[in-house]
């Protein structure tokens, strides 16, 4: 008989999330003097994490609560949202409560903002301006979908089964193993944002603005896998890296498992969600804009940047750590990196024909001509490789 292998969860993730999130801001500006203005401010955000409709399908793996004397018991190093026990009712030893029923610890945020604007020779036509504020994200709700994936709620059968009979035979039976988790101590993402611009007047109906435009990204989200190979390892002792050793084995031996830190739970990935990348943006930017004849208008802008970060920048992906103890080598230019934009556009009013009558006012009157124009630099390349394991 032909046979087939497979393998199964015992549910899918039923997501039902709530979160609240408070904001108070609180601004003034003040005159110091006529050509000098001067503005303050501060921000007060608490984005609280999401918690789960049903706490006892809702568990987050913390690596400083993992008990090797455990072994591998599915709940080893599991923490539970306090007043429930799914482990304890499962028998599985090894989970302790949470601190709240996130799991995550709250943050309360406070952002400040600073500004100013200088008309440098009180003429209306030299301005200085700068400005320089602290803006918190919430983080998207979706990483925290994986900590409905850990035991004891879900569990995994894998084994054989034939074509021609519905006799499933099981030769792995799993009532779980802890596969996803968020730090506790989980910050708010956040942005420095800061600029210094001067605004100058050509003539009557021309403007020049030249800025420095920087930002530094901290707390940014980045995921791991905490169970990778440490390096220089050797905990057999044959004088070879555990990381060749692995990759030498043969996935049919069994072997590989060993050379993990959490190797009880098999070969296999733990991921893990900290907030510990960050980014830094460097731009010179310029503008030109100018109006002439019945409302005409060109403007050109140009930005010179420099961004690097060492986790993705781009909105609804998060970056992987590709080696969890080299984290400093996934430092590079960001994903989403263009070092050269240029904008133009033109916007140029033909002639009316105003109060000619007729049908040369009606067919050619009142018609513009407009253009854009864009040039910008690509983004940066990642070649990827299939991981050997």
């Amino acid at each position: 008989d032909m046979t087939f292998g497979f393998a199964d969860v015992s549910r899918g993730q039923q997501v039902d999330f709530e979160w609240r999130y408070i904001e108070v801001y609180v601004a003034d500006s003040w005159k110091l003097r006529d050509n000098i203005t001067l503005d303050v401010g501060v921000r007060y955000s608490r984005f609280s994490w999401p918690e789960n409709a049903d706490p006892s399908e809702y568990l987050n793996f913390n690596p400083e609560r993992f008990d090797p004397a455990l072994g591998a018991r599915p709940c080893n190093g599991l923490m539970q949202v306090p007043g429930t026990d799914p482990c304890g009712d499962a028998g599985f030893p090894g989970a302790s409560d949470g601190p709240n029923a996130a799991l995550i610890h709250q943050n309360d945020n406070f952002s400040p903002r600073l500004g100013f604007a200088w008309d440098v020779f009180s003429t209306g036509k030299s301005v200085l301006r700068a400005g320089f504020g602290q803006f918190f994200q919430r983080e998207r709700v979706g990483i925290h979908f994986g900590l409905l994936s850990n035991p004891p709620a879900v569990q995994s059968v894998s084994g054989i089964r034939s074509l021609d009979s519905e006799i499933l035979i099981p030769n792995f039976v799993s009532t779980g193993t802890p596969s996803y988790g968020i730090d506790v101590d989980a910050k708010t993402p956040f942005m420095y944002q800061y600029n210094l611009t001067w605004e100058q007047r050509l003539g009557r109906d021309s403007t020049l603005e030249v800025s420095y435009v920087g930002s530094q990204g901290r707390d940014l989200t980045r995921s791991r896998d905490i169970n990778q190979i440490p390096l220089n390892q050797d905990i057999d002792g044959n004088g070879v890296d555990d990381r060749l050793d692995y990759v030498r084995c043969s996935d049919y031996s069994g072997c590989r498992a060993q050379y993990r830190p959490y190797g009880v739970y098999g070969d296999n990935a733990i991921y893990f969600r900290g907030t510990d990348g960050q980014s830094d943006y460097d731009s010179l930017q310029a503008q030109f804009l100018t109006r002439f004849g019945r409302g005409s208008q060109f403007q050109a802008s140009y930005t010179l940047a420099d961004f690097t970060a060492d986790t993705s920048m781009i909105s609804g992906w998060v970056g992987v750590v590709t080696d969890i103890h080299r984290p400093d080598s996934d430092d590079a230019e960001a994903d989403m990196r263009r070092r050269h934009v240029l904008n133009s556009s033109l916007i140029y009013n033909l002639p009316t024909f105003a109060g000619q009558g007729g049908t040369k006012e009606w067919l050619l009157g009142k018609w513009a001509i407009g253009g854009i124009l864009i040039y910008t630099s690509g983004t940066p390349l990642t070649v990827f490789t299939r991981n050997p394991g």
